[in-house]
């Protein structure tokens, strides 16, 4: 009986030290113009210059400086976003109709603490 509890509570800690882990995790930092096919489902973080905003009925699709990749956001909001201004976008790097993309998860603005 000892013997179980013992495992339960190293069980629990194990679970606990995971979950700590994975939201303290950041993802790899990379310059939008580095990124290619081999990135693909990487989880990036990278700083872009908005070029173009276009909200459509749930998603916003922003279109950066020197880049072909579009940032996907899946939100029906209006964020507080303009041109000209720099952002860093935390997502995951996916393929649409064989062009790439970044699905963002967070957007973090210079006015903001990261």
């Amino acid at each position: 009986m000892e013997q179980s509890k013992i495992l339960f509570l190293i069980s629990i800690i194990g679970i606990i030290f995971l979950l700590f882990l994975a939201q303290n995790l950041e993802p790899k930092q990379i310059d939008i113009n580095k990124i290619t096919k081999e990135n693909i489902e990487e989880r990036i973080s990278t700083d872009i210059t908005i070029q173009k905003i276009e909200y459509k009925s749930s998603s916003i699709i922003i279109t950066p400086q020197n880049s072909n990749i579009s940032i996907i956001i899946f939100t029906n909001k209006i964020l507080n976003l303009k041109e000209n201004q720099t952002i860093r976008i935390n997502g995951k790097i996916e393929t649409y109709k064989g062009d790439l993309q970044i699905i963002a998860d967070k957007i973090t603005t210079s006015s903001q603490n990261t």
